[in-house]
């Protein structure tokens, strides 16, 4: 009986391979492509990566003791400090952060097709893939030693989740842990939150079991943004540290000089 069961299993998985060969074979090509590019073209730092040395400079100093001399103002410590580690076991940084985009590309563009499977069907679920395989933005950070993909992955795996039909105690509490981590890296990724907690709670007529279920997904976040908060306050005294007049001064397009140095000299951390 045993070994029936053993080979049903064998067969159900794969069927499966077979039913999401193009999805799989489509992530295949994408990351071929980007490991090509990556490792093959662009061999320096240079131009839009040299954020990737400042992240690590960052976590090197964070690690060495020296936190109170930085602040990562276009991020979380999550990223600096993982490269930094990462390059203590790993001597070439460039190339481990690289690695880190293209799985991270490869990734997004697999649960691209689960999720969108999830709430529509195969046809559509395919096209949407493609459309993310081709994207050009996506291919440029894949091959750029980046703070940028690592947390948008994680989101993507907190979407397949939310997105499946059925979910247990298991499920909200996974969706809590990833989108703690992915704000561990990136801020932005609170954003992602809200709406999933929306939608958690007006998903259906079950309110006190869907307020149960949004309280499940807070507390786990919570948990795991807790050292961010925790070393924010005890490393430079704020809850956040991080400053909204560097987006507005940085980004926004009409400005001119003296505006632009007001704005600046005005950031805060909060």
């Amino acid at each position: 009986m045993a070994k029936v069961d053993k080979v049903l299993s064998t067969n159900s998985k794969i069927n499966k391979l077979r039913e999401n060969k193009f999805p799989v074979l489509i992530t295949i090509g994408f990351f071929l492509m980007m490991s090509y590019l990556a490792f093959f073209h662009n061999l320096i730092w240079g131009g839009y990566d040299t954020d990737g040395i400042h992240y690590l400079n960052f976590g090197k100093a964070i690690l060495e003791g020296n936190g109170m001399d930085v602040k990562v103002l276009n991020g979380q410590v999550g990223g600096p400090v993982l490269f930094a580690f990462l390059e203590s076991i790993i001597p070439d940084a460039f190339s481990t952060m690289k690695t880190i985009a293209v799985l991270s590309g490869s990734g997004i563009v697999l649960l691209s097709f689960f999720i969108t499977k999830n709430i529509f069907n195969y046809k559509i679920a395919i096209l949407t893939q493609l459309f993310i395989a081709f994207n050009p933005m996506l291919h440029h950070v894949s091959i750029q030693a980046l703070n940028e993909l690592l947390p948008i992955f994680i989101i993507f795996v907190s979407l397949y989740v939310v997105t499946k039909k059925e979910l247990g105690f298991f499920d909200y509490t996974i969706i809590g842990i990833l989108l703690g981590l992915a704000s561990l890296f990136r801020l932005q990724a609170v954003f992602v939150l809200f709406p999933i907690l929306i939608f958690i709670l007006l998903r259906n007529k079950k309110t006190i079991k869907n307020t149960l279920n949004l309280l499940t997904i807070l507390i786990f976040f919570s948990l795991v943004f807790s050292p961010q908060i925790l070393y924010n306050f005890s490393t430079h005294g704020v809850i956040l540290d991080s400053g909204i007049n560097y987006y507005v001064g940085n980004l926004y397009a009409f400005q001119n000089p003296d505006w632009h140095n007001q704005v600046l000299s005005q950031d805060h951390t909060t």
